[in-house]
């Protein structure tokens, strides 16, 4: 995963924005909504794609799943690595992933989408590679909030990772897994509308939140569903 909202150059200080006290926010206000959506089981085999430094790859395993862990930074899959010791970490692309049909039984793919160069590749990837009617969870910092603007603002006026990013809507995203035959099930999961700064705002957070949730829910900055992959006869 890989949100961040100072001016940084590459991913590599990933684990440092973490630190930060808008890094922990940030976690705490969207790890609860991840957990709920993820439906691992011991045993299962389960493929955190664009793992970044393994967050969502330790919810994974603690939950007894078998996890292989994909991005294309290597530096970031050693974090991953360290922080979940059991996942299986994987140098690849997520529009060309080195796994077999049908190989397993869930995926996530949180704030990754925002990076790659071909989406439409990168989800028909993911449906490829899971099982029918296997669950792939999907986050992204949404382009219609004050996180959103202020990522495309980085790419425009600073070296930052978030030059790179191509940030959607939830239709668009909608949009783009029907198409890969992964269908959006229940509503979008929405957290964050304080904006991504430290200092004064830090004890205002819950406040906004709030506020926001109810005045504004369109225009949080993060974003999460699960869509399911349809059996692959019907889609012959």
């Amino acid at each position: 995963m890989n949100p961040r909202a100072e001016h940084h150059s590459s991913f590599d200080d990933l684990s440092d924005w973490y630190a930060t006290g808008v890094g922990r926010a940030f976690e705490a206000a969207t790890d609860p909504i991840l957990a709920r959506l993820v439906e691992a089981r011991p045993g299962e085999r389960w493929l955190d794609a664009g793992a970044g430094a393994g967050r969502l790859a330790a919810l994974l395993a603690a939950r007894g799943a078998e996890v292989v862990a994909t991005d294309h930074d290597a530096g970031l899959l050693d974090l991953a690595a360290a922080r979940a010791p059991k996942v299986t970490t994987v140098v690849a692309s997520l529009e060309n992933l080195p796994f077999g049909d049908a190989s397993f039984a869930g995926a996530t793919c949180v704030t990754v989408l925002e990076f790659v160069t071909d989406r439409a590749a990168a989800l028909a990837e993911l449906a490829r590679v899971l099982a029918d009617d296997a669950p792939l969870v999907v986050g992204a910092m949404h382009r219609s909030s004050l996180w959103g603007l202020g990522h495309r603002l980085q790419g425009r006026y600073a070296r930052s990772s978030y030059g790179r990013g191509a940030f959607a809507r939830t239709e668009e995203i909608d949009r783009m897994l029907a198409e890969a035959g992964l269908a959006p099930e229940g509503d979008w999961q929405r957290a964050v509308w304080w904006p991504p700064l430290g200092g004064p705002v830090g004890p205002l957070r819950s406040a906004i939140d709030a506020a926001g949730s109810r005045l504004a829910p369109g225009s949080a900055a993060f974003v999460a569903r699960r869509a399911r992959r349809g059996p692959r006869d019907a889609r012959a």
